[in-house]
């Protein structure tokens, strides 16, 4: 499986401390085991305390064995999820767009979703070729695979919709 076959490459590039790779290395862990193991958390700690939002999401999951089970160690969901609030609502407040879809899949309002569809729209429009990224949905997260440089275009009745917005 694909979750087996990535985790060689992520984890040496998790080592090395890229925060993304230590988040799509918990996630294939999680994904490959179909569940939060120790080893997946620990890549989602160290993503989180570099920022990522992303992994503090998912560690703020009730879905988590380890609250079934009573093993779960370090800091509680709840602690996660407010301060991947928190940080988000200081990015969103800067212009991240992430931060603001951030927020919306942290249930923090649609009017995130559309401040990061505007801000989106106004970033990537662009006469010649307009792309737009294609998005990774994982249970409580998402993450654009535009993170790791996939893109997809967009259909010309799509471009002339947008072109017609501006």
């Amino acid at each position: 499986s694909d979750w087996y076959d990535s985790q060689p490459l992520l984890k040496t590039a998790a080592e090395a401390g890229d925060r993304q790779a230590q988040y799509y290395l918990g996630e294939a862990i999680r994904l490959s085991k179909r569940y939060i193991t120790m080893e997946a958390k620990k890549w989602y700690e160290t993503a989180a305390e570099q920022g990522d939002l992303y992994s503090m999401l998912r560690l703020s999951s009730k879905d988590d064995l380890c609250r079934y089970m009573g093993t779960c160690t370090g800091k509680s969901g709840e602690q996660w999820r407010k301060q991947a609030i928190k940080i988000a609502r200081e990015r969103a407040g800067k212009g991240d767009t992430q931060a603001m879809i951030v927020l919306f899949t942290a249930n923090q309002g649609l009017g995130w979703l559309e401040k990061a569809a505007e801000a989106g729209r106004r970033a990537v429009f662009r006469r010649e070729c307009i792309y737009m990224p294609i998005s990774y949905m994982s249970m409580a997260a998402v993450r654009p695979m535009s993170d790791i440089g996939l893109r997809k275009p967009l259909k010309l009745d799509i471009l002339m919709q947008w072109e017609a917005m501006l």
